[in-house]
């Protein structure tokens, strides 16, 4: 994604965020993984990444791994540290990561979800 400032008098600032989301068509014979942001980045609020997932090979075990630990952050339904991630899994093919209690160490570090054998990295960047 895309950030852009545009100055809107001495002291003002509109920020826009412009999300470049590849074609995802449930038809292919492979498998598209990506995620987004779906919540404000505010210090000190949760936010909510979403994983989504399309493709006829794509099967087998969600996970989200990266963050401040560089490590495994969720596999499946089970999540590492409860005190600060949780998951939403209503939707098929969707998987959420809650990241609760935002703060600069979870920003701008890599974050990765997986699909079985695909993923999407990127780093979630202040």
């Amino acid at each position: 994604w895309v950030t852009t400032l545009r100055k809107l008098t001495r002291t003002s600032f509109v920020v826009f965020h412009v999300f470049i989301v590849p074609n995802v068509n449930a038809e292919t014979d492979s498998c598209s993984v990506f995620w987004k942001i779906l919540s404000p980045l505010i210090l000190g609020n949760d936010i909510q990444l979403i994983c989504l997932a399309a493709g006829k090979k794509c099967t087998g075990t969600f996970r989200w791994d990266g963050g401040p630990q560089n490590d495994y952050i969720t596999f499946d339904n089970s999540v590492r540290d409860s005190s600060k991630y949780s998951l939403d899994r209503r939707t098929k093919g969707q998987y959420t990561l809650n990241i609760k209690n935002l703060t600069d160490r979870d920003l701008n570090v890599s974050y990765k979800c997986h699909c079985g054998f695909y993923h999407f990295e990127n780093v979630l960047r202040n």
